[in-house]
């Protein structure tokens, strides 16, 4: 299943803002929670870093139990890996996928290196993996997918200089510098090599002896045994006691790639537990091994880590305080990594490409997570509750005359999920589909009667009855992939779908399709119907493969011809849309970088919408409350922001009371 931003067009109807920008500002809120991919520990201090996949550096400095962003000047780039310096309290090295950047205030902001993209790229150098060398901490090694190979630097991460001569395999994913000499370094790659460089980095020899022609994702040098030398693959673990002269499996531990599940031990570290050094494995689905005797041999040791998916595990022995980095949170643990709790307060990391507002209550507002599943909020976001199994959540949507009925399309093997109680529960319901976990895309038609969905195999489902029963009776239709389904609110069986090539119309509830027009050059993503004139339509162009968006489209005759918007959205990564149904002409699109922009004219001109306290302007899911009192954004991997409109209404805190409903040309 692919990873696609941009949630599926809820019709949110309410009285629209006129408020002049600027005089209120966004707020970052929850649902707290997200993938953790990486972790580093300062030590002297007690701080713990955690980077994410698209949501830079989270910190705590209470061992775990309160978190903030600390992305001042880094942004929210995808973070690999973090170290901490052994020596300097405070400064922090991380490798992204735009290169290398260094903080010296424990991460109150952060300052590119010369390991960076050049102005206008997608992404800069995708630097995988850095360390300190233990014994000296002016030294510093990454390692880059790239012909850079191994970066080096002698002045504690602030200038860089290239080092690849010997290294034959360009995609380094891992490195791990002796504890004894900052002069031995190893680096390994994706397609299961291995080097080792006794000069500081100057050349580099092979050194993978036994070792599988596997992926090799982590290394660790034994901080009391430096011969010893312990490497994670997609075959589990290996062990040297030779400099990596020479390899051999190791007795236990998670078994690398098994079946449909990756069990490869990503993270390597080491502690001293009780007096007892120890060595750790953490395996996103294998969970946590321990080794008392140099990496020999294997124990697993956690009880209820595995089902959370560890990345990475570090120990703050002096505190006795373990730390998890998760695949959906992050992981707290006071005995040694034996027993867990989730201490995510504050740890706003969740990647929400759609959200939603209860079509009574402007109180009441939903996140579909990509990963964690549905969270409901009842006081404006400022506290949120899981409503359903963890899932991929790419579509949700209220039904337009029962506001209890909702439905969300998620992936992982969920399907369509069905709520009766406003979305305080959810059940399944996939009678009559394909394959359930490649569904991605989710829309009800005007009337009400009938709900379409799609897969990312080009197939398109429709349903009847409520959800009860799915039935493909496609004509027309060609396609790879289904992306968006976007219904009419006002004609009672169009709709449009956007797929891998082109835009598509039904006018007969899903049976028969024909292409919606011309002037749409590449692959369509969101689409949004004007909700007070079925003749105008808006199509937005997200990223895909590395290649930024081209802006977003407009038809005025019902999409026969498209023409581009241009002006302020035409270089814009366009990735979602909401329309204020009770307000003629307003809409937001949700851009990828350049946060949201606003149209008074039904889309044909659009100005840049506050960006204050909008501090990730990456923003994959938006919808209006009730009466247009607020906005809500889901950002990729910040969670999400909220903006009350000044002057609209004051919300007075949790509660679920109904407002009057106001339709479309009411």
């Amino acid at each position: 299943m692919s990873k696609r931003a941009g949630g599926f067009m809820i019709i949110i109807v309410g009285a629209a803002a006129t408020s002049a920008f600027g005089a209120a500002s966004w707020v970052s809120q929850g649902p707290f929670g997200g993938a953790a991919d990486s972790v580093a520990l300062d030590a002297s201090n007690h701080a713990v870093y955690a980077g994410n996949f698209g949501g830079g550096v989270q910190k705590s400095t209470d061992m775990g139990l309160h978190w903030a962003p600390a992305n001042t000047g880094l942004g929210n780039t995808t973070v690999n890996l973090l170290a901490a310096s052994p020596a300097a309290s405070g400064r922090v090295v991380v490798g992204t996928q735009n290169g290398i950047w260094l903080t010296t205030n424990g991460g109150e902001s952060w300052s590119a290196t010369n390991v960076i993209g050049k102005p206008g790229d997608f992404e800069g150098p995708d630097v995988r993996a850095v360390a300190f060398s233990p014994s000296d901490a002016t030294r510093v090694y990454a390692a880059q997918d790239g012909s850079a190979g191994v970066w080096r630097s002698t002045d504690s991460g602030a200038h860089w200089t290239p080092s690849a001569a010997g290294i034959t395999d360009g995609f380094l994913v891992a490195i791990a510098v002796d504890p004894t000499s900052a002069d031995i370094v190893y680096t390994s790659t994706f397609s299961g090599h291995l080097f080792r460089s006794t000069d500081g980095g100057e050349t580099w020899a092979e050194s993978d002896s036994g070792l599988p022609h596997t992926d090799i994702d982590s290394i660790l040098v034994d901080p009391t045994q430096p011969a010893t030398v312990v490497a994670g693959t997609g075959n589990g673990l290996y062990r040297s006691t030779d400099h990596g002269a020479s390899w051999h499996p190791a007795a236990g531990g998670p078994p690398g790639n098994s079946g449909d599940k990756d069990q490869t031990p990503y993270g390597l570290s080491a502690a001293t537990f009780g007096n007892v050094p120890t060595l750790y494995a953490a395996s996103h689905f294998g969970g946590l091994f321990a080794s008392t005797d140099h990496g020999a041999t294997w124990t697993r040791i956690d009880h209820d880590l595995a089902a959370f998916g560890p990345y990475a595990f570090v120990f703050d022995t002096s505190a006795g305080v373990a730390y998890a980095a998760l695949d959906g949170d992050f992981g707290h643990s006071l005995d040694g990594g034996v027993t867990w709790s989730i201490a995510n307060d504050g740890y706003a990391a969740q990647y929400v490409p759609t959200v939603a507002f209860d079509p009574d209550s402007p109180n009441i507002v939903f996140a579909g997570t990509w990963g964690n599943g549905v969270f409901r909020s009842t006081d404006s976001g400022n506290t949120w509750t899981a409503t359903s199994v963890p899932a991929f959540v790419l579509g949700l949507l209220f039904d337009r005359h029962d506001p209890n009925v909702a439905y969300f399309v998620g992936g992982n093997e969920v399907g369509i999920m069905k709520s009766t109680d406003g979305g305080r529960s959810w059940k399944a319901m996939n009678s009559g589909l394909g394959p359930v976990e490649e569904f991605q895309a989710l829309a009800q038609s005007g009337s009400g009667d009938v709900l379409l969905t799609g897969d990312f195999h080009g197939n398109v489902y429709r349903s009847t009855d409520g959800g009860a029963s799915w039935h493909k009776a496609v004509t027309g239709l060609s396609a790879s992939s289904i992306n968006f389904l976007a219904a009419d609110p006002i004609a009672a069986f169009t709709f449009f779908v956007a797929t891998d090539s082109k835009i598509f119309r039904t006018t007969d509830g899903g049976v028969h399709w024909a292409p919606s027009g011309s002037g749409y050059p590449g692959a369509p993503g969101a689409i949004l119907v004007d909700p007070f004139s079925s003749a105008i339509l808006l199509a937005g162009s997200p990223s895909a493969y590395f290649t930024r968006g081209t802006g977003a489209w407009r038809s005025v005759n019902g999409g026969i011809s498209w023409t581009s918007v241009g002006g302020a959205l035409q270089n814009q990564t366009v990735e979602t849309f909401a329309a204020d149904p009770a307000h003629m002409g307003v809409i937001y699109a949700g851009t990828f970088g350049g946060g949201v922009y606003r149209s008074t004219d039904h889309g044909a001109t659009w100005t840049p919408f506050t960006a204050a306290g909008l501090v990730n302007e990456n923003v994959v899911g938006l919808a209006v409350s009730p009466h247009g009192w607020a906005l809500q954004a889901g950002t990729d991997s910040t969670s999400t922001f909220r903006y009350d409109f000044p002057g609209r209404h004051v919300i007075a805190g949790p509660g679920t009371e109904a407002v009057p409903k106001v339709h479309p040309r009411d």
